[in-house]
């Protein structure tokens, strides 16, 4: 059984990068081929690629891609996905964010679009062995409260969370308006915390110079 060829980037658990044709990938096999070019098939030109050692297969429009388009690689406001929003943190510390139709840890792994419809990949079949920690977007959102993320805002409890004296009360204000100024320090943030405290940052720090 095969398919039409697509071109797929492949990306192994130990760093190695290879690029290629594959015209029998399926999700529940164990190996598939990589082709080098098109045509033809024969020994020479596929070499047999192992599900287990991989990290995640890219199946892309281009091998090129478009250096010029700065792709988007979070969920924004707005967004109208199908399945349900979803963040993939790898076991070498990269962040994935998509959209998956389905999600079962016990099985090889499982598809994830991209946020961004401009994005070169079409989709990403992620390795579950891989993986350090996955969640669904849309359960943390229902989950969290404006009194959970903005406890430190409150006025009863001002000053006893973060800021326990004015000296600090300082320095916190110094340094996260310097973060909050860069989108390396914005990104660190996301990557580190999540999207919601891009906000809860902004809010603490307009309370603080408000003070």
């Amino acid at each position: 059984m095969s398919m039409d060829p697509v071109k797929i980037v492949i990306r192994f658990a130990d760093g190695r990068i290879e690029k290629g044709y594959s015209q029998d990938f399926f999700p529940n096999k164990p190996v598939f081929h990589r082709l080098k070019k098109l045509p033809p098939r024969g020994s020479a030109n596929e070499k047999e690629i192992r599900v287990s050692d991989l990290k995640a297969v890219f199946f892309v429009k281009t091998f090129a891609g478009n250096p010029d388009y700065k792709e988007r690689k979070r969920f924004v406001e707005g967004d109208v996905v199908q399945g349900r929003k979803a963040e993939v943190v790898f076991a070498d510390g990269e962040i994935l964010q998509g959209s998956v139709l389905g999600y079962d840890p016990e099985v090889a792994g499982f598809f994830l679009f991209p946020p961004d419809p401009k994005s070169n990949n079409l989709r990403v079949f992620v390795i579950n062995s891989a993986i350090k920690k996955f969640r669904f977007l849309d359960d943390e959102s229902a989950q969290k409260t404006r009194k959970d993320d903005y406890q430190c805002l409150i006025p009863e409890t001002r000053g006893k969370l973060l800021m326990v004296t004015d000296e600090e009360r300082t320095l916190l204000r110094l340094v996260l308006a310097r973060v909050m100024e860069t989108d390396g320090g914005r990104e660190y943030i996301v990557a580190k915390l999540g999207d919601a405290y891009l906000q809860i940052a902004a809010d603490l720090l307009k309370a603080m110079e408000s003070d």
